[in-house]
């Protein structure tokens, strides 16, 4: 059992000493193992690093307060096992540097991309509208692509009107994302079955939090199980893995 210790984040843990030291000792009675102890830090995004340290000389309070030889103590969120140095914890828990994120270290690799392909693509005239509430008019002939991709995998709505990347081309999604498709506006044409980059090489995912309002995790805390994931090592890909495709059958 870890023990959690709120030091100003007011999510999870014991807000002081005194109750963290009750609830210690009645778990110790009952026979729970106390294996480790953690608090975790809310502003460690934050250069000034103040709230970070604050937070800090209230966990360690809190640790020397119980006098227990605890195997695990930590607090390190990703940024913080940057950097921030200590020498109470002896364990971190890194979570979007394993994607090559971080706003202190700028040269870790991304090791996340989305992609699609197009399933059809279609030449519409001007005037005509694309999607639902037609919220789309071509100003001209266009090249519509429809691409398998929509809100129920993660590609959510807001993301209408920003860019997708296709044969050498940043193509506009344009008109209301559907549930499981979208439509992008084309340079040129494309055969059906070429690769779409959602976010990758070409579109940096930092770039469309930033364009979305929101942050890089949750992004990718959207793609959901219905997306085949694929794993590469050292360039060369070992394995996908979708277990809805593999409980219908169609993965085999």
């Amino acid at each position: 059992m870890h023990l959690a210790v709120d030091t100003g984040m007011n999510r999870i843990g014991f807000k002081d000493n005194a109750s963290l030291r009750e609830a210690f000792d009645s778990l110790k009675n009952a026979g729970c193992v106390m294996e480790g102890i953690f608090t975790h830090f809310c502003c460690s995004d934050n250069p000034d690093h103040l709230m970070t340290n604050q937070q800090f000389e209230k966990f360690a309070a809190a640790v020397k307060s119980l006098d227990y030889p605890f195997e695990w103590i930590h607090c390190d969120n990703s940024d913080a096992t940057i950097f921030f140095k200590d020498d109470l914890s002896n364990a971190c828990r890194v979570g979007i540097t394993l994607y090559g994120i971080s706003p202190y270290k700028k040269d870790l690799k991304k090791a996340i991309s989305l992609h699609t392909c197009v399933s059809m693509t279609k030449h519409v005239s001007k005037g005509e509208t694309i999607g639902y509430g037609a919220t789309y008019t071509a100003d001209s002939d266009q090249i519509i692509a429809t691409l398998p991709i929509g809100y129920a995998d993660g590609f959510i709505r807001a993301n209408q009107g920003r860019k997708v990347y296709v044969d050498g081309q940043m193509a506009e999604i344009v008109g209301r994302i559907c549930m499981d498709q979208c439509m992008v506006k084309l340079e040129h044409d494309v055969a059906p079955g070429t690769e779409v980059e959602i976010f990758g090489d070409h579109i940096d995912l930092e770039d469309m939090a930033s364009e979305l309002n929101t942050i890089s995790y949750e992004i990718i805390c959207l793609i959901s199980g219905r997306v085949t994931r694929k794993y590469i090592w050292h360039g060369e890909e070992y394995g996908e893995d979708n277990p809805r495709l593999i409980r219908s059958g169609l993965n085999n």
